[in-house]
C-alpha cells in the first residue's frame, strides 16, 4: 500500500501538518540484521496515511488511474 502512495505526488494544504508529520515519521520494522522488512513499525501513527492510501487504492482500482 505505501508503495502506491510513493508513486503519486500528494499535495496538502497548510492546515495538514498532521499528515506531513505522519508521512515523515512513517517507518518499517527492522530485522535483527538491521534490514528493513515489509512490516510497519507499530509505533508509527498512520491514521491519515491509511485514509489517503484507501483513496488512492480506490482511484487505481475503479477509475484506472496509474502512476
Amino acid at each position: 500500500g505505501i508503495e502506491q502512495l510513493q508513486g503519486f505526488t500528494i499535495y496538502t494544504t497548510k492546515r495538514s501538518n498532521d499528515l506531513r508529520k505522519e508521512y515523515m515519521e512513517y517507518s518499517y520494522k527492522m530485522d535483527r540484521y538491521g534490514l528493513v522488512t515489509d512490516e510497519v513499525d507499530p509505533v508509527s501513527e498512520d491514521h491519515l496515511l491509511d485514509a489517503t492510501r484507501y483513496i488512492i487504492s480506490y482511484l487505481i482500482r475503479y477509475l484506472g488511474i496509474t502512476t
